[in-house]
């Protein structure tokens, strides 16, 4: 009698059992429709540091490289004898803290330009961009020069500059937010 009885609770408690393991593969099977394009959406986004040329517009990254080479380029070649002009290059390129800190050392730069007769020259030997979005961009720039002042005696001194120039997408133009020596 013992046996008769096990037997319809055997039963019930395998078709819960059957029941349960159903339910568990179904709700797997419907979490995976809904979170796998939604996941395979975010796998095609790359982060900014992995984007490469592919992942932007050609004219974007050309614009970035642009205004990066052109700020530097402005920035690595003043004449004290035109402070105005060589100034006036480097911040039309400049927005955010750069254009702040150009300003705020005006007055400074022309003084020390001056009085050590500072004249830089020099060309941008190369640049890469090394991260872009939409609306920011990293650019590493090898720069090559000479610098002639007072305390060279007049004579030009060779120079080489690694810079790492930031940039923001400002109303659909490129410009240096930052601009420092990296080597």
């Amino acid at each position: 009698m013992t046996e008769e009885r096990l037997d319809p609770v055997v039963r019930r408690n395998t078709w819960l059992y059957v029941a349960f393991v159903v339910t568990v593969c179904l709700t797997a099977v419907v979490a995976l429709l809904v979170f796998k394009p939604a996941l395979e959406a975010r796998a095609d986004q790359a982060p900014l540091a992995d984007r490469t040329a592919e992942d932007v517009d050609e004219q974007v990254y050309a614009d970035v490289l642009e205004a990066a080479t052109g700020v530097t380029t402005a920035f690595f070649n003043i004449d004290y004898n035109d402070l105005d002009a060589s100034l006036e290059r480097v911040a039309a390129g400049a927005t955010g803290e750069f254009a702040e800190q150009i300003e705020a050392s005006d007055d400074g730069l022309r003084s020390a330009m001056t009085e050590n007769e500072t004249v830089i020259e020099s060309k941008v030997l190369a640049a890469g961009v090394v991260a872009i979005s939409d609306y920011t961009a990293r650019v590493l720039v090898s720069v090559s020069g000479v610098v002639q002042n007072t305390s060279t005696g007049g004579n030009q001194q060779a120079r080489e500059f690694r810079i790492q120039v930031d940039l923001a997408n400002v109303q659909g133009e490129w410009l240096v937010n930052d601009l420092q020596f990296v080597g």
